[in-house]
């Protein structure tokens, strides 16, 4: 971090680390699956690239189930190394149509999603590394209220479906000097939120919609319109 945060930096820096909770628990069963599927036709005899890919895939699954503070930058590793080993097999393989297309489509999609989390990565080890115990706790009070919902909590919210991301369900806790925002899977409200981000007073606005519903503008983005809260 090149500067000091401030506290509303902090609570935010910290809300994108506990969100990527939600990410671990799925992903321990996508990895246990992945590293199944990969390995067992194979042994013993498996090529170097599928043997590195096996190794990047079980250290992550263990690292995952170890909900070590490093997970998140292992698991981006591992996607950047099977990527690059995808590009490998569509280069060094057979030359034909559907092997570059596939290859070079496998490849893009473990590289981008690795670099994606590689920076959520960061700010998992950050946190987690110790003196977020305040921020942390603070978070996790205000998650009580917006899974809770109740009239007396001060929540706002607002329901999206948009065909990429599904069903949303947006929930708005208004604080003395911020706003606590997080994104459920619509039914799983009570469940750890797919998202979670904190805001200035001044960020976000509630409006009412043409058709009576409430819209809520988040630094210009309406929501919703199948927008996510942008960092």
């Amino acid at each position: 971090m090149s500067h000091k945060l401030t506290r509303i930096e902090r609570l935010d820096w910290a809300a994108k680390a506990l969100g990527m909770r939600q990410y671990l628990s799925l992903s321990t069963g996508f990895w246990f699956l992945y590293l199944l599927l990969s390995s067992w036709p194979r042994w013993p005899h498996v090529d170097w690239w599928v043997a590195i890919t096996l190794t990047s895939a079980g250290l992550a699954t263990g690292m995952v189930l170890l909900r070590h503070r490093y997970a998140i930058l292992v698991l981006s590793i591992a996607q950047l190394v099977i990527g690059a080993l995808f590009a490998y097999a569509a280069v060094t393989g057979p030359r034909t149509p559907s092997n570059l297309v596939f290859g070079s489509f496998y490849s893009l999609v473990w590289l981008i999603t690795g670099s994606w989390l590689f920076k959520k990565g960061k700010h998992f080890a950050a946190v987690y590394d110790g003196g977020w115990e305040e921020e942390l706790a603070q978070l996790e009070s205000w998650l009580v209220k917006l899974h809770r919902s109740g009239s007396d909590d001060n929540v706002e919210e607002v329901n999206e479906s948009t065909f990429v991301r599904g069903k949303r369900t947006y929930r708005f806790l208004k604080t003395p000097d911020c706003w606590a925002i997080a994104v459920f899977a619509t039914g799983l409200e009570n469940k750890f939120p797919v998202d979670y981000r904190i805001r200035e007073l001044s960020a976000v606005t509630l409006e009412n919609q043409p058709d009576s519903t409430l819209g809520v503008r988040i630094k210009g983005t309406l929501i919703p319109r199948g927008q996510k809260v942008k960092a």
